[in-house]
């Protein structure tokens, strides 16, 4: 594995396409060393063979990169950013996300101001520069603490369903996790409006109507159980990843 990881970890990729890189190196070199071993009976011998055979790994490493395509390269860089990293507390990782939504809102804030700037003398229904600023400013603090929430509860929920070397594989916990999200997107999204937009309060009784809550909670109960599916699903291969990640290549 480590001979595997030499090659491939310095390849600029993304994160799947380079678990089937180490995934299908590994078949292969050990394919070798099998047949290596019938041949020569003699353990030592036949892993100096498929080592050799294997080649120099910084030319394969090049060999590989040649291979990866424009969006895989990109999806590697995205990833290098935004995605977690070894041995890096998930505190870190959900930061970055959260860092990447702050962004997204501030470039959409000012492509706003600018339009509305132009559309303002001729159309008088178009929100003021402050109304504007009031209602990003809101949202500018709490979708990326949305995102914040919800990544760090996604981490917590995959690593409770399928364990890690520091946690122990429990449902009920995972389940915990995940009523946790089923909090988080209606009560930053109500701080976002109750902050952001004029005249909230007038609305709010339509809001709290039985049937209006009613179908916010069956909306926002699509959150927690997206996390649980994408989070059973997306565990074996985070674990393989942290499997190779944590290999010291000295």
């Amino acid at each position: 594995m480590k001979l595997v990881e030499r090659a491939v970890r310095p390849v600029l990729a993304g994160p799947t396409r380079k678990l089937r890189m180490r995934e299908e190196l590994l078949a292969h070199l050990e394919g070798v060393y099998a047949e290596e071993l019938t041949r020569l009976s003699d353990e030592p011998a036949a892993r100096a063979e498929a080592v050799r055979r294997f080649g120099d790994p910084a030319v394969l490493t090049a060999d590989l990169q040649q291979s990866v395509s424009f969006r895989e390269r990109l999806d590697g860089r995205v990833n290098r950013l935004f995605g977690g990293r070894p041995g890096e507390p998930s505190v870190w990782t959900a930061g970055r996300a959260a860092g990447l939504v702050a962004a997204l809102i501030v470039g959409w804030l000012l492509l706003t101001l600018t339009a509305t700037a132009v559309r303002r003398p001729d159309d008088g229904s178009i929100p003021t520069a402050g109304q504007l600023l009031r209602m990003f400013g809101a949202l500018l603090v709490f979708a990326p603490l949305a995102v914040f929430l919800l990544t760090l509860l996604f981490v917590r929920i995959r690593d409770s369903l399928h364990g890690t070397s520091a946690t122990p594989r429990s449902w009920r916990r995972a389940v915990g996790f995940a009523a946790l999200a089923f909090l988080v997107v209606p009560l930053t999204g109500t701080a976002i409006y109750w902050l952001g937009v004029p005249g909230m309060g007038e609305v709010a009784a339509e809001l709290t109507t039985p049937r209006a809550v009613m179908l916010s909670a069956v909306y926002h109960l699509a959150v927690p159980l997206l996390l649980l599916g994408f989070a059973w699903k997306t565990g074996p291969t985070a674990a393989r990843h942290r499997a190779w990640a944590a290999l010291d290549l000295g």
